[in-house]
């Protein structure tokens, strides 16, 4: 499963599965549709009900005509259970009646064991109280409108192992009061590289972030993975045990406008010199024996081989392993790996020589550097 994204008006982005459809003949008739039921159904808005979509691609559809939901999303609560206890920020669920029980409770504990990591990481001035709706008209899987989250119920029901939603949506929500300083695709790009970076199911699910640059068909300006990837080599390359580049340029907006010149203080590059050395990263072929590393717990995400060698961070990236993202390790009978936290094999270190579904956690996704014998 692969997602693609529709940026809306206002720089709130909707998480937008398959194809983007321009405003058709069809398309204007079935939202004319929508219009008559809401109002026969007294379409009202109210402070529970989902706000209007504003389509810069569909200029029919604006922020000041589309006020209020189809139909009335009604049932708001508190979340609370004990994924909420103790924690000073506040979920209110509307609409919940809309998805299962089960769904609902595990994207509940997901805001919680996430949103708080997201905010000290990317805006620790964020709300610290957040709406998710369910709404069957939503014509967007999911869109964050400020501190306001929509999801498309039935969408939910046809993909119930993707909780992730939640941590690209609620990053969105952290993102509010910087999403006018930003660029659009540092936004999203920010929001599906936090997803990678917090989320728990992400890496055993379709969902997931380019390994590296494939020619032609990659930008950072494309925002979502593409520029989540760029954000992730950087880090590897340029800033090892820093601040992620993507979480330091969202807080910086917090007091200084965004311009291009960041990336050099950052960095010590252009952003234009980044975009080209990562294009033109050494690409090394796979092997196809060997021990295997995985991105995710019991042998899940992805898989690579290494065979017998010295692999320091630069090796590993010219072979697709990403830089902290080891989570287990299957060992063949008569290897031995011995992985490193930091680059040029220094730091702690550990030795594999058998299967290991679930690294130790002084370990686990902090490898940089690997040497097979």
């Amino acid at each position: 499963m692969f997602y693609k994204y529709k940026a809306i008006h206002g720089g709130y982005n909707p998480y937008f599965k398959g194809p983007y459809q321009p405003l058709t003949l069809r398309n204007f008739f079935a939202f004319i549709f929508i219009m008559i039921a809401a109002s026969s159904c007294g379409g009202g808005g109210s402070g529970n009900s989902n706000g209007g979509y504003t389509n810069t691609d569909n200029p029919i559809i604006s922020s000041a005509s589309a006020s209020s939901s189809p139909i009335q999303i009604d049932i708001s609560y508190k979340a609370t259970g004990p994924c909420a206890d103790g924690s000073e920020y506040t979920l209110t669920i509307t609409g919940g009646q809309h998805v299962s029980a089960a769904q609902l409770e595990k994207m509940i504990c997901r805001f919680f064991s996430t949103y708080p990591k997201i905010v000290a990481l990317v805006n620790p001035q964020a709300s610290k109280n957040i709406s998710f709706i369910f709404d069957p008209f939503s014509p967007y899987i999911g869109v964050a409108r400020g501190t306001e989250i929509t999801y498309l119920p039935s969408y939910l029901a046809g993909a119930p192992d993707d909780i992730d939603i939640v941590v690209h949506e609620v990053t969105h929500a952290a993102q509010t009061t910087l999403i006018s300083n930003l660029p659009s695709w540092i936004v999203e790009g920010t929001a599906d590289f936090v997803r990678d970076l917090y989320g728990l199911d992400s890496k055993n699910s379709g969902w997931s972030v380019p390994i590296r640059y494939v020619p032609g068909r990659q930008h950072y300006m494309n925002g979502y993975g593409d520029t989540a990837a760029f954000f992730k080599w950087i880090d590897a390359v340029y800033r090892q045990h820093k601040i992620p580049v993507a979480a330091e340029i969202s807080r910086s907006t917090l007091t200084t406008p965004y311009t291009d010149e960041i990336w050099i203080t950052l960095t010590g590059k252009s952003l234009d010199a980044l975009w080209n050395e990562y294009k033109n990263f050494p690409v090394t072929e796979p092997f196809t024996t060997g021990v295997s590393v995985f991105t995710g717990e019991n042998f899940t995400g992805r898989e690579i081989k290494l065979e017998r060698g010295n692999y320091d961070l630069h090796e590993l990236l010219t072979l697709a392993v990403p830089d902290n993202q080891i989570a287990s390790i299957k060992v063949p009978s008569g290897y031995t790996l011995r992985a490193y936290i930091d680059v040029n094999f220094a730091g702690e270190h550990m030795t594999f020589t058998t299967d290991t579904p679930m690294i130790d956690d002084s370990m686990s996704l902090k490898i940089s550097s690997i040497v097979v014998e």
